[in-house]
């Protein structure tokens, strides 16, 4: 009998690996995912796969440059924007 799960892509696996970095307070597992994420490569012409780990990247190599990712929002505004994008593409 066939499997009823669905597999999940690879940007909702990740997203929703650091956001539980993020949650739990991990610093150094939260740098190692953001670092893994940032640096990695999909293939061109992956339609809107394609587009949802680009989006993933570019919201890690954002994290990446933030100087306190657990700073409050008012002093870290795009930081609650990166967080929102991370649940986002995680849901799916």
């Amino acid at each position: 009998m066939p499997s009823l799960t669905q597999v999940r892509p690879y940007y909702a696996r990740q997203a929703e690996t650091l956001l539980n970095a993020w949650i739990c307070g991990d610093a150094g597992a939260l740098k190692t995912q953001l670092n893994r994420t940032a640096n990695f490569f999909w293939p061109a012409g992956g339609g809107i796969e394609g587009y949802l780990a680009e989006l993933l990247q570019l919201v890690a190599q954002g994290m990446r440059k933030c100087p306190d990712l657990y700073a409050p929002a008012a002093l870290n505004p795009p930081l609650g924007i990166y967080l929102d994008v991370l649940q986002c593409l995680s849901a799916i």
